[in-house]
């Protein structure tokens, strides 16, 4: 939930406490990506886009004890200014790791 409300809004420094630290948070262009290690790179927040989060819901979950990680996979409802809904909805997939007894994401994707 933190990290949904933190992306929508552009909170900066609660994505910096609810991400690993191998995850960087970059602003351009107006503009907030997290971007991994591997290069890959997320666009979390749009200070442009007008759009709303409506809701969100979560889609499903998974625990893989090899890598003792949890899995989370999340659906965000949009609308823009005219009150119409953003079409497709968003999908989100979360990645978590137990750190410093503390559980950080460790991986996000985004699908549209």
């Amino acid at each position: 939930m933190e990290f949904v409300q933190a992306h929508t809004t552009g909170d900066i420094e609660k994505l910096r406490q609810l991400l690993l630290d191998d995850i960087m948070l970059e602003e351009k262009d107006n503009k907030l990506y997290a971007k991994d290690a591997n290069g890959d790179e997320w666009l979390l927040f749009n200070n442009e886009k007008k759009i709303h989060l409506d809701d969100w819901v979560i889609q499903g979950y998974e625990y893989d004890p090899k890598s003792n990680t949890f899995q989370i996979f999340i659906r965000e409802f949009y609308t823009d200014l005219k009150g119409e809904p953003e079409i497709p909805p968003t999908f989100l997939h979360l990645s978590f790791i137990k750190f410093n007894e503390e559980w950080k994401i460790a991986g996000l994707e985004f699908d549209i």
